[in-house]
């Protein structure tokens, strides 16, 4: 598309004039350079867009690129744009009286990549700075990369939107930049065809939010899941702890997702115990006991955070490893076996959803909580 666009600006003025200077007027002249601007600008920004993808390579290998690949070896912007200034010169000067057209000064204020690539001959991609300073290379922001599945859309969007689409650090193009990096699979598909510009951004996170973010199919995706719970296959802290944590997640997704979880305590609770092992269940029937009216979402919760407890320091008392490793981020991910249970934001042995520091704050304060220990908005972890 570079090269198309050089050859085209290249044969500009040789194209012009062959349509006889009988044919030249004013208006022709203005509409051709008008034409000829437009493609200059479209160029400059992809180029500006090539520099913004190569920037956030490693060193190296933005290095190699910048010394071997043939658009900067043959330094094409730098040739194109004095073509371009030499075409536009021949073609105002066909005439005796000079059309209306932008200046070099105009395309400094609107274009600051052409004024501020020209500048150095010596070093002519180096990264536009001075007042273009966010061309720079992107600030280092992990994003969890989504791959079109709808159970991990919720965490995807909230981070987005929390680290990158509130920042007012962050240009649109740079946004558009993140975006298009921290998708893979459909969901890139979605806006692979949309270009590196600052009017794209919203139209690209719209199209995103008009796909994914469809209530009905989050709802049936978690329903899903919490059918198809795995069923625990032994007695042990492992099997457990993931049982509990993916039931965990799918209750706090349907909460996210405002529905009436509370009301659902049968269901939960029925599809949770139906996945435990058998001593467990049989640890849950006496813990009970003889009681008549079905148990609680909060009980079950607590017998299984007491039963896990008990697996664990059993387990480490015979020299016992555990071997799950949790797939989706929870508040185990990363901790040793001593410290499993220690909570992120006190540090004290409980988590989080019983933390005093988490839960007595407002809304917005615990939000502030889950960004500053970058858990995850679904289940805490």
């Amino acid at each position: 598309q570079q090269l198309k666009a050089r050859d085209f600006i290249t044969n500009a003025y040789d194209n012009f004039i062959a349509i006889g200077s009988s044919d030249i007027t004013n208006q022709r002249v203005d509409r051709y350079l008008s034409s000829l601007t437009d493609l200059w600008t479209t160029f400059s920004n992809d180029h500006d867009a090539i520099l913004m993808a190569i920037a956030v390579l490693p060193d190296e290998e933005r290095s190699l690129i910048l010394k071997t690949h043939s658009y900067f070896k043959k330094q094409i912007y730098l040739d194109t744009e004095t073509c371009y200034l030499e075409a536009s010169k021949k073609i105002k000067s066909s005439l005796s009286v000079e059309p209306t057209v932008e200046t070099r000064a105009d395309l400094s204020i609107a274009q600051p990549a052409v004024a501020s690539s020209s500048v150095n001959q010596s070093l002519p991609y180096e990264f536009p700075t001075s007042h273009d300073t966010h061309y720079s290379k992107l600030p280092l922001i992990e994003i969890p990369s989504f791959d079109g599945d709808p159970s991990k859309w919720l965490n995807f969007r909230d981070l987005f939107a929390s680290l990158v689409i509130n920042s007012s650090k962050l240009s649109l193009v740079e946004k558009l930049q993140y975006l298009k990096t921290s998708l893979s699979g459909t969901a890139a598909h979605l806006i692979q065809n949309t270009t590196l510009t600052a009017e794209n951004f919203y139209k690209a996170w719209e199209s995103l939010l008009a796909f994914y973010d469809n209530i009905r199919l989050q709802v049936h995706t978690a329903l899903d899941s919490l059918h198809n719970l795995k069923p625990m296959t032994k007695e042990s802290s492992s099997e457990l702890e993931r049982l509990y944590t993916t039931v965990l997640q799918i209750h706090r997704t349907l909460e996210t997702l405002q529905r009436p979880v509370d009301t659902w305590d049968d269901v939960f609770v029925y599809s949770t115990v139906l996945k435990l092992d058998s001593d467990s269940v049989k640890a849950w029937e006496d813990k009970i006991g003889s009681s008549k009216i079905p148990a609680s979402w909060k009980e079950l919760t607590e017998f299984l955070v007491t039963r896990l407890f008990s697996l664990q320091a059993y387990e480490r008392s015979r020299g016992i490893k555990t071997t799950y490793k949790a797939t989706a981020k929870t508040n185990y991910q990363g901790q040793s076996e001593n410290d499993t249970t220690s909570c992120p934001i006190c540090k004290e042995k409980h988590y989080i959803v019983r933390c005093p520091k988490y839960i007595n704050e407002t809304t917005d304060q615990k939000l502030a909580l889950v960004n500053k220990h970058k858990l995850c908005y679904n289940c805490l972890g």
